[in-house]
């Protein structure tokens, strides 16, 4: 139930907080406002560096949409990995795999594995925006079970998709709560345009 949620506080590790590093970045720009959320067919790359050295890369793909079950969905596949340089301090790989609908973006289903400094393996089908059957394994901890939440939570890049289609004027606050695996993000935002934050 609800109970073994984690609702997550203070600091995490680079694996788990870059994807909402990224979410948050990408969304705040002037090009992703009037975006429709997320585009079959398009590519992304991303490169994290700590001050002149490049860390790691991650990509992404959105494939086209096909109809499942009365509704219409896109496969996004997604993977992340340090640099040879890197590795040889802190490996980290991670492959993750999105199922959306595109009529609400709310995701389907999420297959997610790490491997390097975290070792983690998350299943999660989403029966409703509020409704998640999660299958989470580490060496530390093994848990199978079903989360009702009190309000829509998306994974991390739905969460991005679904930001990326609101018109995110200056000034304006938004809410997201994030599911990723067991954890919980209550996430709140500023959108400021024209400013250095």
């Amino acid at each position: 139930g609800a109970s073994i949620l984690e609702y997550a506080r203070g600091s995490r590790s680079l694996t788990g907080m870059r994807s909402l590093v990224a979410l948050v970045v990408l969304a705040s720009a002037p090009a992703f406002a009037v975006h429709p959320g997320a585009r079959p067919g398009e590519a992304f790359t991303f490169k994290f560096s700590l001050g002149p050295i490049e860390g790691g890369r991650a990509r992404m793909s959105i494939g086209r949409p096909v109809a499942r079950r009365g509704r219409h969905v896109v496969a996004v596949h997604g993977q992340a990995e340090t640099t040879a340089f890197v590795k040889l301090l802190a490996r980290m790989d991670d492959d993750y795999k999105l199922v959306v609908d595109t009529g609400n973006l709310l995701p389907v289903s999420v297959a997610e594995t790490e491997s390097g400094l975290r070792q983690r393996r998350i299943s999660t089908a989403n029966l409703d925006g509020r409704t998640a059957d999660v299958d989470f394994w580490s060496p530390e901890k093994q848990h199978r079970g079903r989360h009702q939440m009190a309000q829509i939570a998306r994974d991390p890049l739905s969460g991005f998709f679904a930001l990326r289609a609101l018109p995110l004027d200056d000034g304006r606050h938004v809410g997201l709560d994030v599911l990723d695996g067991n954890a919980l993000w209550r996430v709140a935002l500023s959108v400021h345009r024209g400013a250095k934050v």
